[in-house]
């Protein structure tokens, strides 16, 4: 059996002839590193402003932009600076914030370490494949994104004073005979707080919060609750 077979330049007399290739240019920027890119003076800015509220309004937006820059990425395309720029603007970011958060002592440090679990490993990773010189790239997913997200909720928690962030170091601070340290120490057993959850009541008749009261003041908040529900004498 014979099998003929031609080559291209047999077919077309022009097939070898070298021809100019359309080569797109590389960008240098897209517009989802505009987002990204926000986020750097948002870092800072969490750092220099006092105010609550602005600062609900600095995560908000960084929380946007995390969300928006990878769906306009795919839309719009992506650029070489963005695969740089996201993650240091991703972990500057929640360097700063969580920094507030464990300079006001509201939060213990393994409860920080916990919720920048992804962030560190992420960090250690870079440095290890720039030091051994093996850079290979993580491909963001939905769980990422989750945990973003969770980063953002923490920090709107502790700016409004959510409940469940009350430090254990205001008790501590209270406790003169040193039973928070020994249940540190081991030797206290099951101590609330310590080694045996706070379960914290679901629907509380009152709730004083003594860390930002004085005593009198706390006081007088229960005593008008009593009052109220008239099981004391109302004051003449």
């Amino acid at each position: 059996m014979y099998v003929w077979a031609m080559s291209a330049s047999d077919a077309d007399p022009t097939a070898g002839v070298s021809r100019p290739r359309t080569v797109r240019a590389a960008r240098r920027w897209a517009a989802a590193d505009v987002l990204t890119a926000v986020r750097l003076p948002l870092a800072v800015s969490f750092l220099v402003v006092d105010d609550v509220w602005a600062r609900v309004a600095i995560v908000a937006v960084a929380a946007a932009t995390d969300l928006l820059d990878g769906p306009i990425a795919r839309r719009f395309g992506s650029s070489a600076l963005g695969a740089v720029l996201d993650p240091i603007a991703d972990k500057l970011f929640m360097a700063c914030a969580f920094g507030v958060v464990a300079f006001s002592r509201r939060l213990e440090w393994y409860e920080i370490a916990g919720v920048l679990i992804r962030d560190i490993v992420a960090t250690v990773a870079f440095a290890v494949t720039a030091i051994s010189r093996r850079p290979s790239a993580i491909p963001a997913r939905l769980g990422g994104k989750a945990v973003t997200v969770g980063q953002c909720l923490t920090l709107m928690a502790f700016l409004l004073d959510w409940p469940l962030l009350r430090p254990l170091e205001v008790c501590e601070e209270r406790d003169r005979k040193g039973m928070y340290a020994k249940a540190r120490a081991g030797i206290l057993k099951e101590f609330t707080g310590i080694s045996d959850p706070y379960e914290e009541p679901e629907n509380p008749e009152i709730r004083v919060e003594t860390h930002d009261k004085t005593p009198e003041e706390s006081a007088e908040q229960v005593l008008a609750y009593l009052e109220a529900e008239e099981l004391i004498p109302a004051k003449g």
